[in-house]
């Protein structure tokens, strides 16, 4: 992995989220690759994440897809990591659903 070049942090969340933004940092000028990490209190028994993207300077946001153009669901139960690749980010909007097992839950969105 490169250098970090940002990491912006959510409030911490209770429960399901709908629309939560996470900008990207004005320093992450030419950062193509970035990570959204979901930080739980406790062990999650279920619940999915989905993102979506805005590019740096644009006005709508896309979902995030796999390299099989299928958007990405995560299932907080067994992972904590979504990737986004090729795009400098303007920011990242992410939905938190059927959230089960957790008292409260945060969002790190790092890029490099």
């Amino acid at each position: 992995m490169s250098t970090i070049v940002y990491t912006a942090y959510s409030l911490p969340q209770t429960g399901n989220v709908s629309g939560l933004v996470l900008p990207a940092n004005a320093d992450a000028k030419g950062c193509t690759t970035h990570q959204l990490q979901i930080v739980c209190s406790d062990t999650p028994t279920a619940g999915t994440v989905t993102a979506s993207y805005q590019s740096k300077n644009g006005d709508r946001y896309f979902p995030v897809r796999d390299t099989e153009n299928a958007i990405v669901s995560m299932p907080v139960a067994t992972e904590d990591l979504i990737s986004i690749d090729g795009v400098e980010l303007g920011s990242l909007k992410i939905t938190v659903a059927g959230l089960a097992g957790v008292t409260s839950w945060f969002a790190i969105l790092r890029g490099w």
